[in-house]
């Protein structure tokens, strides 16, 4: 099967799981429902493909989503931050000791690969440097993939549920907006 037809497959299959997702209400439906899907289709040995441009491309969207969102009113308040920055900083800095020594422990794995793979930081990032540092490259990869896996899956389900807060279905408001604006789209349901 060639490069175009398995990333078409994928994001095909992406497009469902969110699909999915987004019907039962889930938080982040349209992000959780296509890493599930695409998770589960990859593990089962089904013809993922990634697209690095593709890849990078989204990586920018999502950084100008995200940067998007710091206002001058958030800057204002960074005054009021100082101690919660502090501990942030002592808790990184103490899980990423426990972190690395169990990995070595434990997980039987060279100096290298457990830094690389027990630091937190970006997957690509950790990942180059840990392979030039003499790290198992795969071994550094799935490690940060599964703690991103986890915690993006987790989290919202977690607040949503557990501690009771209200995570919006950014694509269900976004869509209830186009809506009054435009008219209805067929494929949006009414957002609750």
């Amino acid at each position: 099967m060639g490069l175009v037809l398995r990333l078409t497959f994928s994001i095909a299959l992406g497009a469902v799981g969110g699909a999915v997702f987004y019907y039962f209400n889930l938080p982040l439906a349209w992000m959780l429902g296509s890493m599930t899907f695409t998770t589960i289709a990859a593990l089962s040995g089904a013809p993922i493909a990634l697209h690095m441009p593709t890849r990078l491309s989204m990586t920018a969207v999502l950084g100008t989503l995200l940067g998007s969102a710091f206002t001058p009113q958030i800057l204002q308040q960074l005054q009021h931050w100082g101690a919660g920055a502090l501990t942030v900083a002592i808790f990184v800095t103490l899980m990423t000791v426990v972190a690395v020594s169990f990995l070595r422990r434990i997980g039987g794995m060279d100096r290298a690969t457990a830094y690389f793979s027990g630091t937190p930081g970006g997957l690509s990032e950790m990942t180059l440097v840990g392979e030039r540092m003499g790290g198992d490259t795969p071994t550094i990869a799935l490690v940060h993939a599964t703690r991103i896996f986890v915690v993006v899956f987790l989290l919202p389900l977690f607040l949503a549920s557990i501690a009771d807060l209200d995570i919006p279905n950014t694509a269900r408001v976004l869509a209830a907006d186009r809506r009054r604006k435009r008219g209805s789209w067929p494929f949006w349901r009414p957002a609750p």
